[in-house]
């Protein structure tokens, strides 16, 4: 787990702070982003791309989910492929 947060953290962004860090109903690419700030996701995102993308979330400050919220797997996306590398706490609301 480490080594997947320390390899994490080096990846360059595609996006930077994409929507000031609420993003509930965005959809994303494969890619890496990062916020420099807390992430809030309200509404569910998707993920849309194949079973070989890869998607990397940097996360500077803290990330909550909402109630009831999904992250949902496009395309032939799978979850092993996706990352989220946090320095804050995270908060999953059930």
């Amino acid at each position: 787990m480490q080594a997947a947060y320390t390899d994490a953290s080096l990846r360059l962004p595609d996006a930077v702070d994409l929507g000031g860090g609420t993003i509930g109903g965005m959809s994303f690419a494969p890619g890496t982003y990062r916020w420099n700030s807390n992430v809030n996701i309200l509404s569910n995102i998707t993920l849309n791309g194949g079973p070989n993308d890869r998607w990397i979330f940097q996360v500077e400050g803290t990330l909550q989910v909402g109630p009831g919220v999904t992250i949902v797997l496009a395309g032939g996306a799978v979850p092993a492929n996706v990352t989220w590398q946090v320095s804050g706490a995270t908060t999953l609301n059930p």
